[in-house]
């Protein structure tokens, strides 16, 4: 399937050279945005709308104030307004003007552009059907309650944020500093693995005849692109809450259960890795036990081997033993804890290995009773 095809499974395009086939659709069903050079923001904007499936939905790439003037439809990244109800029953979503100055929420300082502003409005009701059908096929067990937590994730954890924030010249840039002499030096250089500029590259080149400059093939391709990797951001954050319910689960029932692995209960053991740092700050608030847990003890997967974890870095393993590990410095290991299994203390005293579990939990106990 052709790139103009896969685009034509969501939307009908009308163009400059077929304007007048305008009237004979229903222009209610209706996206418009600007013709010409395209950007991620609304690229992105019309990958949420084709998610929500209207059949013989129309889209159309025009500066013409006729066209954007009509009645009906969407009107998003141009149109010069920020309308949710207007006099002709169009909505419009721009950004671009002056006195703009919309944000996602109080946490996201940037202005929105178009993904964010469609995101904010059609995003529930678009969402909501993909992960229906992605629920329907056993790709997910989402539960549909937490759609408004997946929307807000999907723009604050950095996609969202990112498209607006770089169509509003919020551009990230990576610098190598030095010094030679007295002179300090900085170099900038754009990061060009980015989404943005494999958008870019679908550009008609400027040395083409203008004859073969086609924006809106340029356009399909590059949606296509943009809808397969938002799709993939999606469902990585929908499985990402989706499985945070059940990380919260075995956190909080070893949380209860510590105080079988050490009498202070200031050590916690999880039969596995996984992401706990916030959670585990928020159960200790819970509990009314502020600072309680000094280390936390993992079992590798697969092995019959632990880390122990300085959580938060509240008690460090003590100098003389950092930097040490079992296959070159056995006898100072045995010399200052009287432990055997040790595998390895890092030089920084944040994090150690052992062989047993029962080596584990004495070496914390080694480093709380010195504190």
């Amino acid at each position: 399937m052709t790139n103009e095809n896969k685009f034509n499974k969501y939307f009908i395009m009308i163009n400059q050279d077929n304007l007048e086939n305008c009237s004979k659709f229903d222009l209610k069903n209706r996206y418009v945005t600007h013709d010409g050079q395209f950007h991620l923001d609304d690229l992105a904007a019309a990958v949420i709308f084709s998610f929500l499936g209207n059949d013989k939905s129309i889209f159309i790439r025009s500066r013409d104030s006729k066209i954007i003037n009509m009645e009906g439809g969407i009107i998003f990244d141009v149109g010069g307004k920020y309308e949710l109800k207007s006099d002709n029953d169009t909505v419009y979503l721009d950004h671009h003007q002056k006195d703009f100055n919309e944000k996602w929420n109080s946490k996201c300082k940037n202005k929105m552009a178009a993904f964010g502003l469609v995101l904010k409005h059609y995003g529930e009701e678009a969402i909501k059907k993909l992960i229906l059908k992605w629920n329907k096929k056993g790709k997910l067990k989402f539960d549909i309650n937490d759609i408004n937590k997946l929307i807000n994730s999907i723009y604050c954890n950095g996609w969202g944020k990112k498209v607006d924030a770089s169509d509003n010249g919020q551009y990230e840039s990576v610098i190598v500093s030095g010094d030679k002499g007295n002179r300090r030096i900085e170099e900038y250089f754009l990061d060009r693995t980015t989404l943005n500029y494999r958008v870019k590259r679908l550009y008609p080149k400027w040395w083409e005849d203008g004859n073969k400059k086609n924006w809106d093939l340029a356009f399909m391709k590059a949606f296509n692109i943009v809808r397969k990797e938002l799709k993939e951001e999606i469902f990585f954050q929908a499985i990402n809450i989706q499985n945070n319910k059940n990380k919260i689960r075995i956190l909080t029932r070893y949380f209860n259960r510590r105080e079988q692995y050490h009498s202070s209960g200031n050590i916690l053991y999880l039969n596995k890795w996984m992401p706990y740092y916030s959670e585990l700050l928020k159960l200790e608030k819970k509990n009314n036990l502020l600072n309680k847990i000094k280390f936390i003890i993992f079992k590798e997967k697969g092995k019959n081997k632990y880390l122990i974890q300085s959580f938060n870095n509240r008690l460090l393993f003590d100098d003389n033993l950092r930097g040490l590990n079992k296959e070159n410095d056995m006898n100072k290991i045995k010399d200052i804890c009287n432990l055997e299994n040790i595998s390895f203390v890092h030089s920084s005293g944040h994090i150690a290995g052992s062989n047993t579990i029962i080596d584990a939990i004495k070496l914390c106990d080694f480093v709380l009773n010195k504190n």
